[in-house]
């Protein structure tokens, strides 16, 4: 996946950072500055993706029995041909990983939570989408206070979609999906849950 370096790099930060702490070494982690690395998840991300990653607030990194790295102020790029600058804007990201796996040299993300984020997907008139980017899987996914813009250049119809909560989670890529969510569709609310198909069936 495209992503997949990324996360394998922030995977092995964190790996670093747990031998240090089982070592004793607190306080070289609570010193840890995840800024410094700023610059190179951006460039990793745009060599890979061919968009602009923008980490223009603080990082953190959360040392506890759930390893959490907490990202300020992130935008994604778009495509050149769509309308909006950034596919996404977030004013917080937030991405726990699963432990052992870390402890093994693999990458499993338990969460992710966006907080109040943008999102602006575009399909245009040759049917070229710009969300088709190689992704990644997290068991669980929440979002809080966001935006979605849906634009179908071709079919000429803008759709938009205000986010109170959403929170979605699958056990694996062939596991069925459960979600539950509070909506506001074209100004009319809708909440409730449901059971969809498994995320590959959407791949």
């Amino acid at each position: 996946d495209r992503m997949k370096k990324f996360f394998k790099f922030i995977g092995i930060l964190f790996l670093v950072l747990i031998v240090a702490l089982v070592g004793g070494g607190y306080y070289f982690i609570k010193n840890f500055d995840l800024n410094k690395y700023k610059s190179y998840a951006e460039d990793l991300v745009y060599k890979e993706t061919g968009r602009k990653l923008a980490l223009n607030g603080e990082a953190d990194l959360g040392i506890s029995l759930v390893p959490t790295l907490v990202l300020n102020d992130v935008s994604l790029s778009n495509a050149s041909w769509a309308s909006q600058p950034q596919m996404l804007k977030v004013k917080q990201l937030e991405i726990s990983f699963a432990v052992l796996p870390l402890l093994h040299k693999e990458i499993m993300i338990n969460n992710i939570n966006l907080v109040a984020p943008e999102i602006y997907l575009e399909q245009n008139a040759a049917g070229q989408a710009n969300w088709e980017l190689a992704g990644f899987a997290a068991k669980n996914v929440s979002i809080e206070n966001g935006l979605v813009r849906f634009s179908d250049q071709k079919a000429k119809q803008t759709v938009n979609l205000q986010i109170n909560s959403f929170n979605f989670s699958a056990d694996g890529m062939d596991a069925p999906i459960t979600a539950d969510f509070d909506l506001l569709y074209d100004n009319q609310p809708i909440k409730g849950n449901t059971v969809l198909g498994s995320i590959n069936q959407f791949l």
